[in-house]
């Protein structure tokens, strides 16, 4: 009988530390993921930086660290997506537009800047689309950028 007792007990002790290891290895996993959120934030907030201080580049390679440990942010590519169209490397500001959208539909100010590379790539009906699908979706506080866009689809149509 007392051989039973021991062994229960010291099943119950192994559970026990094995459950202690997961949970220890479950608050290493999820330190390591709050690690990589923050540096992905830290990278994302310099690469906004350093586009706007015309660092197009340089904000293509923090976009591209932040991505590389958050895939699944948007932003982030939407962001890329814009340094790569300043540097006129369109097609790759389309992909980024693209896959930002196809993570967040909701992101707005992709169809924005997608509308801004197709019309500096001569495509003015992807360029009108692309602006149409952004008022159909603007908030009101951005009306500035909604009449930025309705400013550009008359010039777009305008022109021959």
């Amino acid at each position: 009988m007392r051989s039973i007792y021991f062994t229960v007990a010291i099943m119950s002790i192994c559970v026990s530390f094995m459950t202690g290891c997961n949970q220890s290895d479950d608050l290493a996993k999820l330190n390591k993921e709050q690690q990589a959120q923050n540096d992905a934030s830290q990278y994302f907030e310099q690469a906004n930086t350093l586009c706007m201080q015309g660092e197009y580049e340089k904000a293509i390679d923090s976009c591209t660290r932040a991505l590389e440990l958050t895939p699944e942010f948007a932003n982030g590519y939407t962001l890329r997506g814009r340094a790569y169209a300043n540097l006129g490397q369109y097609k790759k500001a389309l992909t980024d537009f693209d896959t930002a959208l196809r993570l967040n539909p909701d992101y707005i100010l992709t169809h924005f800047f997608m509308g801004n590379t197709y019309a500096e790539m001569g495509d003015k009906k992807a360029a009108v689309d692309a602006f149409h699908a952004f008022i159909q979706r603007t908030e009101p506080d951005l009306a500035f950028l909604q009449q930025q866009a309705k400013d550009k689809i008359s010039e777009l149509e305008n022109a021959q």
